[in-house]
């Protein structure tokens, strides 16, 4: 029966600079250094130019703003008593008071 032998060359590869591996770290470094990898880092670091958003997509956010607004206009400005009916109270009996019977949960 014959083996079969399997050769693994690690490589560094740069991200910058597709297709350009390395053997060595020195060689990596020697290519960090050179202006065509610099070159191709510093446009990977420019974002991509913005495409204006569709009039659909504004009319969606300009919605979800108002609403927004009015929610917390809403929240600030309430004028019925009857807003807070299930505010939480104290988790604990105050000193004097008597605790809640058990519901036996």
């Amino acid at each position: 029966m014959r083996g079969v032998i399997r050769v693994v060359q690690p490589a560094l590869e740069c991200r910058s600079c597709p297709g350009d591996r390395f053997r060595t770290a020195v060689e990596f470094r020697r290519h960090a250094e050179s202006e065509i990898h610099m070159h191709n880092s510093m446009q990977q670091q420019q974002p991509p130019l913005s495409e204006p958003l569709s009039h659909e997509m504004e009319d969606v956010v300009n919605q979800i703003t108002l609403l927004a607004a009015r929610a917390a206009q809403d929240t600030t400005s309430s004028k019925d008593p009857n807003v807070n009916f299930c505010a939480p109270g104290p988790r604990f009996p105050q000193p004097g008071e008597l605790p809640l019977a058990s519901a036996g949960h």
